[in-house]
């Protein structure tokens, strides 16, 4: 081991991604993103195919091997490889400020709730079909909730929201609203391929999770046999809940639930998005530009 060579020893990594590749010699090997408990990402080397079984992404791994630079950039040589905890993947990534446990019995909670049964029938009906995925998915990929158990947290928070604005404003129909906001970004399940390292999927690309919602819930609803505006209601919701045809709704917001959703979803995202970016910003400072919110930098008060 050279001077610039540091022994790593049987060290928990999770990996993010893995690439089979050649040498200029021919010579087959892998290409590896690891993340530490840190947080942080590296590259990484196996020349030894031994390991190929345990070395897939999103695996929590123990690896031995030396630590250098390759091209000014950190890369570990790994030596050795062994299988980790799975169950503590939740150590590498980023998850939800609050506990899973918490989010699902709030959710829960809202979904009992709902006292036309019909609603109830079909939101229950959705959440039973996708609750595994539903419990652990981030709301996205980049841009709001992109963390694990990201899905879950945005729904709750809107479901807070939705229930204060329904017992201020009478008019509202609270259940038709608090079922829209549970089941609004639900197929983001299928637009989004899997909990820790998500791409979209080739539906999520061809189709989107909001056209991907409105099909399903027309399928649950006829497999319920529920007819008349319920299914209706709630479909026109889902179509709409990006509240602009310019944001990918098909149609504009024309009942008020629907139009409460679209703002209710509006409010949650932006504050998550400029949230995020106010993290990692010191008082009395700007972000750095915001592009999902017009390129715009938000100031940090000292207060």
């Amino acid at each position: 081991m050279n001077k610039n060579e540091k022994e790593v020893n049987s060290v928990p990594f999770l990996i993010k991604e893995v690439d089979n590749k050649l040498t200029t010699a021919g010579k087959p090997y892998q290409s590896l993103k690891i993340v530490d408990v840190s947080k942080k990402a590296m590259d990484a080397v196996v020349w030894n195919h031994d390991f190929v079984n345990l070395l897939t992404a999103n695996n929590v791994v123990l690896l031995s091997g030396k630590l250098s630079e390759y091209k000014g950039v950190p890369q570990l040589s790994i030596d050795f490889v062994m299988q980790g905890d799975i169950s503590s993947i939740d150590l590498f990534i980023e998850v939800a400020p609050v506990k899973k446990e918490a989010l699902i019995s709030e959710f829960e909670v809202f979904i009992n709730q709902i006292k036309n049964q019909d609603i109830k029938r079909i939101v229950t009906a959705f959440v039973n079909k996708y609750q595994i995925k539903i419990y652990e998915y981030p709301a996205g990929k980049a841009i709001h909730h992109d963390y694990r158990y990201g899905l879950l947290h945005h729904t709750v928070l809107m479901c807070r929201l939705g229930a204060f604005i329904a017992k201020e404003y009478p008019g509202v129909n609270q259940d038709l609203l608090m079922a829209g906001i549970i089941i609004h970004d639900l197929m983001k399940v299928e637009e989004l391929s899997d909990a820790t390292n998500p791409e979209y999927t080739k539906a999520g690309k061809l189709i989107g999770h909001i056209s991907l919602g409105a099909m399903e819930l027309k399928t649950l609803a006829d497999e319920l046999k529920i007819e008349g505006e319920v299914p209706l209601l709630l479909e026109h919701m889902l179509l709409s809940h990006h509240g602009e045809l310019d944001f990918g709704s098909p149609v504009l917001p024309l009942t008020l639930e629907a139009l409460i959703l679209s703002q209710i979803d509006l409010i949650d995202s932006r504050i998550n998005i400029v949230t995020k970016a106010l993290k990692d910003t010191e008082p009395g400072e700007f972000t750095q530009k915001v592009f999902a919110l017009d390129g715009r930098s938000f100031y940090k008060p000292k207060l």
